[in-house]
């Protein structure tokens, strides 16, 4: 499903699949690593779940900055566990969770590249087929 929706973001839907679901884009060893996550975006904060074996955590744990996409626009953030328990409360009651959550506060820090609609040439195309294929 992930990838599913990551595919989405490319086919220029970002503007729809980010009202529910972020995009974000942290920093590898190897390059860039994607994900998509529920979201609440609350206070200028966005705040996601955790989990622990989820590997976009070690990214971020690694190097805390990062990108974020959602229907506002891309955002580059740095990453921080939530750990206030006024705050922790809430972001779960706005969440719908119990669990841990990471908060993504916006930053003026260099991020990761923004995933771009790379693949939005298929509407037109397909728009084209569908009016030659008519009958």
């Amino acid at each position: 499903m992930e990838q599913a929706l990551i595919f989405s973001w490319r086919l220029g839907l970002g503007w729809l699949v980010g009202r529910w679901f972020v995009l974000l884009t942290t920093t590898t060893s190897d390059g860039e690593r994607r994900s998509v996550l529920p979201y609440v975006f609350a206070g200028g904060t966005v705040y996601v779940p955790v989990t622990n074996d989820a590997p976009w955590v070690g990214d971020v744990a690694a190097k805390p900055q990062a990108l974020v996409q959602a229907a506002p626009g891309p955002r580059a953030v740095r990453a921080r566990r939530v750990e206030d328990p006024a705050e922790l409360e809430a972001a779960r009651q706005a969440l719908g969770t119990s669990g841990e959550l990471m908060a993504l506060d916006g930053s003026g820090d260099r991020s990761p590249m923004m995933t771009g609609p790379d693949l939005a040439w298929i509407w037109p195309v397909a728009a084209l087929v569908w009016w030659l294929t008519r009958d």
